[in-house]
């Protein structure tokens, strides 16, 4: 009985240390787990503020999208209107060219004329002086 006794009161004693040493592993293990807890909610923090940054740029992103697009858009109106001042030019250009092509013909019909003129006056001098 009393070996039997001391075995009880050595595996109490055993059970005692275990008990002490899963005491403190789970101290341990719930500092750590506090410790994860507070690096977590570090990290959230930092997620979240990112994210909030993310949102301002995305915001002012869309701001200055909408900006060029507006400046894009007068820029294509101008865009059209000067392609169509450009045809109008291009076609009163064209009507300029013709006039003067016509006004270069009939000076040069013109020149013809008083050649003809000068032709026969010199030979009608000559004609005269000969007389």
């Amino acid at each position: 009985m009393e070996t039997e006794l001391a075995d009880l009161k050595a595996e109490r004693t055993t059970l005692v240390q275990t008990m002490s040493e899963l005491e403190n592993a789970r101290i341990c293990l719930s500092s750590r787990l506090d410790e994860e807890r507070g690096m977590s909610k570090k990290d959230l923090s930092i997620l979240m503020s990112t994210v909030v940054e993310l949102k301002n740029d995305i915001e002012y992103f869309q701001v200055e999208k909408n900006h060029l697009n507006e400046a894009i858009n007068e820029l294509k109106m101008k865009n059209t209107g000067l392609e169509e001042d450009r045809k109008a030019l291009s076609c009163q250009l064209e009507d300029e060219k013709e006039k003067a092509e016509r006004h270069v013909a009939e000076l040069l019909e013109e020149k013809v004329r008083l050649n003809d003129i000068i032709a026969v006056l010199q030979t009608e001098s000559l004609a005269l002086k000969n007389q």
